[in-house]
């Protein structure tokens, strides 16, 4: 009976190595930022991998994607912060276009550009709009309403 009870008992325990890992991240501030780096990069690759091949819309001042997943849902997905030193249309583009490059995703897949009415945005010769429309004459620019 007493080695029964033993055996019926539910243990917390979740192994060795989560038990040492979780440990660790709760006094290691430099496991828990690698943790949660980690987990950022996971989050951001499911939703690339969700996303499929999909048309979608960038928010560029928030670097969300929008788009239609196959249950005809509307999906944002927020994808990467990106520090710009210069805010020039051409340091903009080259911003978007890291995680674009890191994410593998197409700018012939952009169906809409979307942010505020700065002039370096929306410049009708070297803004990045114009820079935009000349990788994908599809990606219409829609004023950002919430600026």
């Amino acid at each position: 009976m007493v080695i029964e009870r033993c055996f019926k008992r539910k243990f917390n325990n979740q192994g060795n190595f989560l038990e040492l890992l979780k440990f660790l991240v709760d006094h290691n501030s430099d496991i828990e930022a690698i943790t949660i780096n980690a987990d950022a990069i996971e989050t951001t690759n499911d939703s690339i991998r969700e996303m499929g091949d999909a048309l979608f819309l960038t928010l560029i001042d928030e670097s969300i994607l929008r788009y239609v997943n196959t249950s005809k849902h509307v999906v944002e997905r927020f994808i990467s912060v990106e520090h710009v030193t210069n805010t020039n249309a051409l340091s903009l583009k080259e911003a978007i276009d890291k995680p674009y490059s890191r994410h593998e995703l197409s700018m012939s897949r952009l169906l809409r550009q979307c942010y505020d009415r700065a002039s370096k945005m929306r410049g009708k010769f070297n803004g990045l709009k114009t820079l935009i429309l000349r990788k994908n004459e599809c990606a219409y620019y829609i004023y950002c309403f919430a600026h």
